[in-house]
């Protein structure tokens, strides 16, 4: 690897002062927010992995922070944030997420461009003032139609997407009261499904880090706890996946 090692170039990780390696790599950070289902990690790995396999280009250096473990991602206007999703919800009263949440804030002031994916769509949200609960129609699994509003259509996030599309859906929980400022890209019968902040803060409710696989592992695991599973389907879904690689492209060649 040729990183060489500039000292004018200082960020903040885990609140230590660390240098920035300066090459031709850009930094992406994918950030943990949970370790995954025991079953679902067994059969297809860990959802960091799908995520970093999903990119897969070797322009990009990806590094993984485990915030659930108290790490916290970099605070630094050279990295791009990926907060994946958890089994737990925004509103639990653990310390991680309320520092999370504080660390997101921080990083929206300086434009770090972020991504969040479920669960980290929801904490971008309630970052933000959005209130966060357990969605009355109960869990939306499997394979799920969604609809591009308006601004879902002109966003560069959705570009090449088709307005109505099939993505893989994993959650309980649903955003309401939205925050001024907010643009609402899609939505469904179950909610919001898409959100952006400004330029270069979004979110998805979806997991476009899925596949079929992955998907199906889910809902054997939940067809435990979910009474009505047999009323959700998987289906082979690509469009949902497209998201990551715009998400990219938008803040990386400008």
């Amino acid at each position: 690897m040729n990183d060489t090692w500039n000292p004018n170039n200082l960020y903040l990780v885990n609140n230590k002062i660390e240098g920035d390696f300066l090459s031709t790599k850009e930094r992406i950070e994918i950030i943990s927010c949970g370790p995954g289902l025991t079953e679902v990690n067994s059969q297809c790995g860990r959802s960091s992995d799908w995520l970093s396999n999903l990119i897969n280009n070797d322009s990009y250096r990806i590094d993984k922070i485990n915030a659930y473990k108290s790490e916290m991602p970099t605070l630094s206007e050279k990295v791009v944030w990926i907060i994946l999703g958890s089994k737990h919800s925004v509103y639990d009263s653990y310390q991680w997420i309320s520092n999370l949440k504080s660390k997101i804030l921080d990083a929206i002031q300086i434009n770090i461009p972020m991504l969040g994916i479920c669960f980290g769509h929801q904490i971008i949200l309630s970052a933000l003032g959005a209130k966060v609960v357990k969605n009355k129609k109960g869990w939306e699994i499997g394979s799920s139609k969604i609809s591009l509003t308006g601004k879902g259509v002109e966003s560069r996030l959705f570009k090449g997407i088709e307005k109505k599309m099939i993505v893989y859906e994993s959650h309980q929980d649903t955003v309401t009261e939205l925050p001024r400022n907010i643009s609402v890209l899609a939505n469904n019968s179950y909610g919001l499904q898409s959100f952006s902040y400004g330029e270069n803060t979004f979110g998805v409710q979806f997991h476009p880090e899925f596949n079929s696989q992955i998907m199906s592992s889910y809902m054997f695991v939940r067809s435990k706890t979910i009474k009505n599973i047999n009323n959700f389907t998987v289906s082979e879904v690509n469009s949902g996946r497209k998201v990551v690689s715009n998400f990219i492209e938008l803040n990386f060649r400008r």
